[in-house]
């Protein structure tokens, strides 16, 4: 009998190792978005105006200008720097039609304007709770959001996240941020979108960066096919140009993942749509576990009392 207690027990125990693991592995890196490249590091000051400065030229350039089922007017590049603990993101916006924001729009619905988001998930996981996003439309007013509550609109509520600029120029506009991060060396989710008022404001398109999961553009908050970016991992970047220090490896990269990413319905207008979640979560696990021992402890209890009883019998 003691031996028969002790292999339950231990097949229990196997089980709730495997259900654990299994939680891990599905909270792993996302990489299904592909990676873009390394964000150099710099010692130079970046002033943070809406102009972009002379070393910008040496830093991470994104194309934002990808669809997915819509015509795209409101196209732009991007272009990133990591300095004195903050990415730096500077971006050029070619729009036609650059419309003057509506005040109370933009305390209600600041997505419903000529603006660029930048979305961050510094986990780089499938887990939509850890993303934020910044957005700061074409006459300089910024936002901070995520899906946990914060909701940080207007340059009071949102100056104590970032620094950030806009200016308009002929054929569009450029906005400016300073994200502080603490992410040197790290690989991170991001997400960039630049939303396009065009006849009115219910005339909403938006543009995003390229996806490998989508051959396109990524759904707004569909984090888990997110693209990804290393952060001073490989290269360095000064006024005399930039020199890469070595190939990038970025960590956590598979070529070929073995299950499919999930795109989300979201449709880059509601802050409100939020992603799920991929495998079950650690405190899910624990009460399967904590369930399957008791129920193995019950089944022990009444295989000894039926022995117990057929030895009174006997």
């Amino acid at each position: 009998m003691k031996k028969a207690i002790r292999k339950l027990t231990i097949l229990t125990l196997t089980a709730c190792m495997i259900l654990m693991l299994g939680s891990v592995v599905t909270s792993h890196a996302s990489v299904w978005g592909g990676y873009i490249g390394d964000v150099p590091k710099t010692e130079v000051d970046i002033t943070v105006d809406g102009e972009e400065d002379p070393i910008y030229a040496y830093g991470l350039s994104i194309e934002v200008k990808y669809e997915k089922d819509r015509p795209v007017k409101a196209t732009g590049t991007a272009k990133l720097l990591y300095a004195d603990g903050k990415l730096f993101v500077f971006a050029r916006v070619n729009d036609n039609d650059v419309r003057e924001p509506d005040q109370e729009g933009r305390d209600t619905s600041p997505w419903i304007t000529d603006s660029f988001e930048f979305f961050i998930n510094l986990d780089n996981d499938d887990d939509v709770s850890k993303v934020k996003q910044y957005r700061v439309d074409c006459g300089g007013w910024p936002t901070v959001y995520d899906q946990n509550g914060l909701r940080d609109y207007g340059p009071k509520a949102a100056e104590k996240h970032f620094t950030y600029a806009a200016k308009k120029v002929d054929g569009g506009y450029c906005t400016e941020m300073a994200i502080p991060v603490d992410a040197l060396g790290k690989d991170i989710g991001v997400n960039l979108q630049i939303n396009d008022v065009n006849t009115d404001a219910e005339e909403l398109t938006w543009a995003m960066v390229y996806s490998e999961a989508t051959d396109g553009g990524t759904d707004s908050w569909s984090v888990g096919i997110y693209p990804y970016i290393s952060i001073g991992a490989y290269s360095e970047a000064s006024l005399d140009g930039k020199v890469v220090q070595e190939t990038p490896t970025p960590e956590g990269y598979t070529p070929e993942p073995t299950a499919e990413p999930t795109p989300g319905d979201d449709e880059g207008t509601d802050n409100n749509e939020k992603d799920q979640r991929k495998g079950l979560s650690p405190a899910v696990i624990a009460v399967i576990c904590v369930l399957a021992a008791a129920v193995i402890a019950a089944a022990v209890i009444m295989i000894v009392r039926g022995k117990k009883k057929s030895g009174n019998k006997a």
